[in-house]
């Protein structure tokens, strides 16, 4: 870890004793360690952190987001850490060697289109594919596609957005869930199951398993809610769709809060700084919104059987860029009555939030990791789907 120019830290994180989840298709990741060994400079504090949860996602190609939370000997949760994160270009002058080359040589591009050939001749049979293109056409196509030559003028780049809670609650979102579940490791005592004959007090020891291929995946279709009355009570709804393989561990009731700080309309604040703290009574957590980023962690490091221990870190994107690009409400109100013309939904940039969570069983073990993508689809945007 540097932090500025000088290197404060460095360390070794075993997979398999960290529970360390992996999302295979973007590289996000979250994990877990006791006692960490962190630098004051993150930590804020010379007393060493009984338990750290850590949550990575992968903004971009360049970007990362990566939240560290920490709790301290008395098991209360002790410090919440952001940090954004990019990729470091190769040192100017650096040799052949010292430099990792990510572009493809020729080489490999012949090795990838013989590949390809051989899996379409698979498929198609012999004399399937198209061999009017000459090898220097097809070799130059591929080297196109994978230099990121193509066509990308539909789609849209992503920018961070410093979100706020009207934003949150301006819509239904809506999006799917990725579980990584562990079908091993019990979510409750009631989980362990019982034999014939066993009593109902005798508890059956379930081996955890080791390794990387004793996961079970999933796949859930999900709308997310916030409900705000634009004071101090909110409400966190979430309501599953279809799926297939795992379901969701955590808990899928309605989730009451209050809203104890709220600086999203705080002049004297920069807006990357401002700072939304939420407490949910019922379910013994609190949620911070700062930024980009949002996180949902247990007040205090219990597990039991009432409820599962989840945690979840969230960044918020939007396909609005700086400057011009961004849209705005230039027309007052009075205008559009006058001239009979309503104002467009379809011009508001598209908001997206990226999900890493982690939920534990009633004995400190990771049960199931998830990742999720969601969009926001605004009140107000089904009335015009509806009339297109």
């Amino acid at each position: 870890i540097e932090w500025g120019d000088q290197s404060v830290s460095s360390r070794k994180v075993s997979l398999e004793n960290s529970n360390t989840d992996v999302d295979s298709v973007d590289g996000s990741f979250s994990l877990d360690m006791t006692l960490p060994t962190l630098p004051a400079a993150i930590v804020g504090t010379d007393k060493l952190p009984q338990f750290l949860i850590e949550h990575n996602i992968a903004v971009n190609d360049d970007e990362r987001a990566r939240c560290l939370v920490l709790y301290g000997v008395d098991q209360a949760l002790m410090r919440i850490v952001f940090c954004h994160e990019t990729r470091v270009p190769d040192k100017p002058g650096a040799t052949a060697d010292e430099t990792p080359s990510n572009s493809l040589t020729a080489a490999d591009l012949l090795e990838m289109q013989s590949d390809v050939d051989r899996l379409v001749e698979k498929l198609t049979g012999p004399g399937g594919n198209d061999s009017s293109s000459s090898e220097e056409d097809r070799l130059k196509a591929l080297q196109s596609a994978t230099s990121g030559q193509q066509d990308n003028s539909s789609a849209q780049k992503l920018n961070k957005l410093n979100a706020n809670l009207l934003e949150l609650t301006s819509g239904v979102w809506l999006g799917d869930l990725i579980l990584r579940d562990k079908p091993s490791v019990p979510l409750t005592p009631d989980e362990r199951g019982q034999g014939f004959g066993t009593s109902t007090k005798t508890k059956i020891s379930v081996p955890v398993e080791r390794g990387f291929a004793k996961w079970s995946i999933g796949v859930q279709k999900s709308a997310w809610r916030w409900m705000w009355d634009f004071g101090e009570e909110i409400r966190q709804v979430l309501d599953f769709g279809r799926g297939m393989g795992a379901e969701f561990a955590g808990s899928a009731d309605s989730l009451p809060g209050a809203v104890c700080v709220n600086e999203g309309f705080s002049r004297r604040t920069p807006k990357h700084k401002r700072m939304v703290y939420i407490d949910w009574s019922s379910g013994g957590s609190v949620s911070f919104l700062t930024g980009s980023c949002s996180i949902q962690v247990p007040r205090y490091l219990e597990f039991d059987s009432s409820k599962p221990f989840y945690t979840e870190f969230g960044v918020y994107q939007s396909s609005a860029g700086g400057g011009d690009s961004a849209p705005s409400l230039k027309a007052p109100l009075g205008d559009e009555e006058e001239n009979g013309e309503e104002f467009d939904m379809g011009t508001l940039p598209e908001v997206v939030c990226s999900k890493i969570s982690r939920v534990y069983n009633f004995e400190g073990l990771l049960k199931q990791g998830c990742t999720s993508f969601y969009s926001l689809n605004r009140f107000g945007a089904e009335k015009d789907d509806a009339l297109a």
